[in-house]
């Protein structure tokens, strides 16, 4: 019986280990970006080191790990791979963003007609917003310009005449790419709103660094 009790105390000390291997790399992210003047991540962080760290625990179960210092190293593995998919997305994001410039396009004739003069983009901006960029891009992605908008209320931005896409950007966070019709003397209305990101403080445990707390949506004026 005293055995029995021992062995299950020796496997929760080595499922422990591996567990705090699971979150090691996480807190120590988590101390660099505090050293650094970032503020502290949501309450969704907590969830992303349940789960590293369950993650870790189960590593080592499912390997029978006997012994704790190579529990904790092999609790680092696992989680590790995820927080490096993680930093890849970050690095990604942009890149992805190209590619969507590049797909959309081509099913848009619209957008493929050809420079489209004299547009204007007015936008209407929840009052948290006291300025914004307006990242316009080209139909093939290989062209971009930003326009800074210091007073977002009401303000109308002219529209470059290659430009066939367009993103609004607040601080770190980037809206969704939005296409840009091809009509000539015309104005095109949206509205802008940032919202809490609720899973930002999940996406910095698994990785994501550069996770903004909040999200940009753009949507159209009918």
């Amino acid at each position: 019986m005293r055995a029995a009790t021992d062995s299950r105390e020796q496997k929760g000390l080595i499922c422990g280990a591996a567990a705090f291997g699971g979150v090691v790399s996480s807190l120590f992210a988590l101390a660099l970006d505090l050293t650094q003047g970032k503020r502290l991540p949501n309450g969704s962080y907590l969830l992303g080191l349940t789960i590293l760290g369950a993650l870790g625990a189960a590593v080592a179960f499912f390997f029978e790990e006997t012994n704790r210092r190579k529990a904790f190293f092999l609790g680092i593995s696992l989680p590790s791979l995820i927080q490096v998919g993680g930093a890849n997305m970050t690095r990604a994001d942009a890149g992805s963003a190209k590619q969507a410039l590049l797909l959309f396009p081509v099913v848009r004739a619209a957008e493929l007609a050809g420079p489209a003069p004299n547009r204007l983009l007015k936008m209407e901006a929840d009052e948290k917003v006291t300025g914004y960029e307006v990242i316009f891009s080209s139909a093939d992605g290989r062209r971009e310009e930003k326009v800074l908008v210091e007073r977002a209320p009401g303000k109308a931005v002219a529209v470059p005449g290659y430009a066939a896409r367009f993103a609004i950007q607040v601080g770190s966070a980037r809206s969704v790419s939005q296409p840009l019709p091809a009509e000539p003397e015309a104005t095109f209305g949206f509205r802008l709103s940032v919202r809490p990101n609720t899973w930002s403080g999940l996406q910095r445990s698994l990785g994501k660094r550069d996770a903004s707390e909040y999200e940009v949506v753009v949507e159209t004026v009918k």
